[in-house]
């Protein structure tokens, strides 16, 4: 528990971070000090033991200050758009909902959909009858081109261009599933950088036509199943500049949040994200 409670200082960035609040709290505090002993002398003679007390309390402050989060929200200025990266369940929120899925959206669980994926998640939680989603999607489907592959020897068949966006609703949420990934013939999938980047300009557009402004909610997509090879917080990073970009050109929503599994945490470095978040939307 100790460990667990302590594993958010476990990086250089942390640690520099904790000095230099330090150095700030106990220079702010000598800077107040020292003109009250022209006046009074007698009563700020606390030798050694004073100034101990005066580090220990400076250290206590450091850490309350700068204890690293597990929830970071910054603004653009150009559009009073929210950024929140945090740690939480993706499908208890409520608005705009991007599920990332295969060109084929196939839909079985088991050796074709990892029920422990984020689209298995959504499964097992909001369409629970395959059915039920299998005809929506299709719904959502029509008209958009495809071609069918007949090698494929499990699930669907009919392949989709990366990028497109099957927009199902239900529970009140709106439903993104993009296509990012290649299902391939030996039941595998797989993608790279310009396959998300793709995917999530398509997704952009899609948010904006049919979003209604209202707030957007997304994984990281790509960090595990896909076998990219990139890490999460590479990743993520991503999908904030593509955001960024898409929203430049015309507002897609007032909120955009991405939602980090409890146990894809220990991945993120939260200080060093919050100061890159900082940076890049000063600059956007």
């Amino acid at each position: 528990m100790i460990l667990q409670t302590l594993k958010p200082w476990y990086s250089k960035a942390a640690i520099a971070r904790l000095a230099r609040r330090f150095f700030e709290v106990f220079g702010f505090c000598w800077l107040l000090l020292e003109p009250l002993a022209l006046w009074r002398p007698e009563d700020l003679r606390w030798g050694f033991k004073g100034y101990c007390i005066l580090a220990a309390i400076s250290v206590l402050a450091a850490i309350v200050w700068a204890w690293p989060r597990q929830s970071i929200t910054r603004r653009l200025p150009a559009s009073d758009t929210t950024i929140t990266i945090r740690v939480s369940d993706l499908l208890q929120q409520q608005g705009n909902i991007v599920i990332g899925v295969t060109d084929v959206f196939d839909t079985e669980l088991g050796d074709v959909i990892a029920p422990s994926s984020v689209q298995g998640q959504f499964q097992t939680k909001v369409f629970p009858e395959r059915a039920l989603l299998d005809h929506a999607i299709d719904e959502a489907l029509q008209g958009a081109s495809s071609r069918f592959d007949e090698h494929k020897p499990k699930g669907k068949k009919d392949r989709y261009p990366i990028g497109t966006v099957a927009v199902v609703e239900a529970r009140g949420n709106r439903y993104f599933l993009v296509a990012y990934t290649r299902m391939r013939n030996d039941m595998r999938v797989d993608s790279d950088i310009c396959k998300i980047s793709s995917a999530l300009s398509e997704c952009w557009e899609t948010i904006r036509a049919r979003g209604q402004h209202e707030s957007v909610h997304m994984p990281i997509i790509g960090s595990a199943f896909a076998r990219i090879g990139l890490s999460r917080a590479l990743l993520l990073q991503f999908i904030v500049l593509s955001f960024i970009d898409a929203e430049q050109k015309e507002s897609l929503t007032s909120q955009l949040s991405i939602h980090i599994h409890e146990k894809d945490a220990e991945h993120i470095d939260f200080v060093d994200l919050e100061g890159w978040l900082s940076s890049i939307t000063r600059a956007a």
